[in-house]
Order: structure tokens, then sequence, then C-alpha cells
């Protein structure tokens, strides 16, 4: 199989479908969040300097999730208190609560995180995701829009603001959105 990189994008060029690392290994069936932090796990940015304890906390949580949630959600909560600008726990903590049936609380811990690191698109991507799922749909679009501000490559974002203009009768939109999925997924 040939496969094509394009800066964080991995395509198979005889199907356009964008694929992901290896060592992400999205399960058959997960659910859109379980698939979302996968994702971002592959893109994730580095952890702020001086976050040893935090990154510790972090590491700690990460195996905690297969045998106990509660303790996995507990322990990136001490990672985001110890460094708050360390957007990883933001991240997966956002999306084992989203996971959990508790998506509005995904939604305020991202918008914490957005408030310590306004520069990341990936906060504002998992968050449009979270209110999907609340069927907040205005407001998922506005942050897929800036998430897409920061990060014009995000072709995640690309292909879910597509969906959500073409579900609500918006097809020039939608049509922008999934051409510019189809140019960044070649």
């Amino acid at each position: 199989d040939m496969v094509v990189r394009t800066g964080h994008a991995r395509w198979a060029p005889d199907t356009g479908q964008l694929l992901m690392d290896v060592d992400v290994g999205v399960e058959p069936g997960a659910s859109p969040p379980a698939v979302i932090r996968q994702l971002a796990a592959a893109r994730r940015p580095a952890a702020p300097a001086g976050t040893a304890r935090a990154a510790e906390l972090f590491t700690q949580a990460e195996a905690l999730e297969s045998v106990d949630l509660a303790a996995a959600e507990r322990a990136y909560g001490q990672a985001i208190a110890v460094a708050p600008d360390f957007t990883n726990a933001y991240l997966n903590l956002g999306a084992l609560l989203c996971e959990g049936g508790q998506c509005a609380a995904a939604v305020r811990l991202f918008t914490q995180g957005i408030a310590r690191r306004p520069d990341e698109p990936l906060l504002y991507f998992n968050r449009a995701v979270a209110l999907e799922d609340l069927q907040r749909f205005g407001e998922a679009l506005e942050s897929y829009d800036l998430a897409l501000q920061l990060d014009p490559d995000l072709a995640d974002a690309h292909f879910n603001a597509g969906r959500l203009h073409d579900k609500h009768g918006h097809p020039q939109r939608a049509i922008r959105h999934y051409s510019a999925y189809r140019r960044l997924s070649r």
C-alpha cells in the first residue's frame, strides 16, 4: 500500500482516505469522542516547559484509563491543577467526560482550556464535537470555525463543519468545507 504524508496528515492516494498513525489504533465501532481523542493524541502539542509533575500525572492518567476511569479523571484534573496550560490533560479529560455522557462538563472544561491556551486549535475542535453531542449545532460550527482560523489545515474540522452545514441547509458552506477536506486529504 502507498501512503502519502502532507504536513501532519497521512492519506491513501488511491482512495483519498485520511490515515492515522499506527500507534493510535482506532477500534472498530469506537464512539466519536474516542476517535477524536485518538486523533488528538496523534497531533498533540508538547507539554509546557517545567511541567514534569503534570507530565507524570498525565502518563499515570493515560495508564489508568483502561482500569479505573474515575482515577484517570482525577489524575488528569490534578495535571491541570499543577500546570493549567497543559493542553493534553484538557483534551484527554474532556474526551473521557464526553464518553461518559458528561458532554456539558466537557464543554466547560474545553472552554477553560481555551481561556488558558487560546492558540490551541484542538481545544476548539474537541469543544465543537462535545457541542454537537449536546445538539448545540450553531455553537459547534462557531467552535469549528475558530479551530480552522488557527489551523486551516485541520481536515477533520472541515469535514465536520461541512457535514453540519449540509445538515442545516447551507449547501454553499458545506461545499466549501468538503472541498477543503478533500484537498487536505489527498
